[in-house]
């Protein structure tokens, strides 16, 4: 998996007795992220970042190796390049917004071990896109009473497991020890092979989707609205989310609209587009992908989200392998042969 790091210290901000145990933290986490094979996303070069970078290199036999465990993802801004590790330089924008939405966005899971309002930030977006959030709760920072004030139904796999991060009697190894694995375990069930489609009247669409994802051998699951059945298609979604990874929304030529004074266009079910909303609340942008047949009109905001356009997916079926092998499945091609 991998994991981006955030926290810090920092004098006249954090109290100095922060600062060792920072250090700590960062070395046992260093340990078990080479020891359980995952890989750290670094975003500054920093003290912090640095040393767990140092502490990775040096459990390697091979100092080279150490690219397959750090990345640095740093600011074209950034004068000094580190050392050790894979660096990737981005453009810069607005850190407080643009660039940390995406570091949370393209990581499994956010550590956090000291830290103020940037650490607070990531912390926040960690749990609203749904990832698993860590933060060393015996530190005292803001991070830790931000995240001592979380909201009481965050847990990771069963509620009540995610107290280990407040026990101010444990060490940094013992804490490391429990958080890998929960880890371990969250990243056995993350990519359930259980897909939603979520579809409008276009019924050839959505069975040729169907289709697809059986060859590939996952397990499809068409929400539709049942006459006579009490619960809802939302309320459908909510029961079973936290047993799909993944949900394909098919944006079909059911509706006609036009702002005033435009030609009329194709659009999709409106249902539909609230239900592509509802699914990236509750999954996550990177876990969901719009389906736009042809020059059906989408929404303006759906530019910020992954669609992709197609006229007949049983001639296109190769997109959607494409698609599930970007969202870290293994879909095999060959399969639909």
């Amino acid at each position: 998996m991998k994991i981006l790091f955030q926290g810090g210290w920092q004098k006249d901000r954090d109290p100095e007795r922060a600062d060792p145990m920072i250090k700590e933290y960062c070395r046992a986490f260093a340990r078990y992220l080479v020891n359980s094979n995952h890989s750290v996303m670094l975003t500054t070069v920093w003290t912090y970042e640095d040393l767990i970078a140092d502490e990775v290199s040096a459990q390697l036999s091979d100092p080279a190796d150490t690219k397959k465990y750090v990345a640095y993802y740093i600011s074209e801004n950034e004068s000094t390049l580190p050392k050790v590790g894979t660096v990737v330089q981005f453009e810069a924008h607005q850190w407080w917004g643009t660039e940390r939405t995406l570091f949370v966005e393209q990581a499994d899971a956010i550590v956090v071990v000291g830290g103020g309002k940037g650490a607070v930030d990531c912390i926040e977006k960690g749990m609203l896109a749904r990832k698993p959030v860590f933060v060393v709760g015996s530190i005292p920072c803001a991070a830790s009473k931000f995240w001592k004030n979380r909201p009481k139904s965050f847990h990771y796999q069963k509620e009540g497991d995610s107290l280990f991060t407040e026990d101010l009697n444990t060490s940094a190894d013992d804490y490391f020890r429990e958080l890998f694995r929960i880890l371990d375990a969250y990243s056995s069930t993350r990519y359930s092979r259980k897909i939603f489609v979520v579809h409008g009247h276009d019924d050839y669409v959505r069975d040729s989707l169907v289709n697809v994802l059986s060859t590939l051998k996952f397990e499809p699951i068409v929400l539709v609205q049942e006459p006579g059945r009490s619960q809802t298609v939302i309320e459908h979604i909510e029961k079973r989310v936290q047993n799909v990874g993944f949900a394909f929304i098919l944006y079909t030529e059911d509706d006609l609209g036009r702002l005033p004074g435009e030609t009329e266009k194709a659009r999709a079910r409106q249902n539909v587009v609230f239900e592509h909303g509802l699914l990236i609340g509750l999954l996550g942008r990177e876990r969901t992908c719009a389906l736009v047949k042809g020059a059906v009109e989408i929404p303006s905001d759906l530019s910020g989200v992954i669609h992709v356009t197609f006229n007949n997916l049983n001639d296109e079926a190769l997109k959607i392998v494409k698609i599930l092998n970007d969202a870290g499945y293994e879909a095999n091609a060959a399969l639909l042969v």
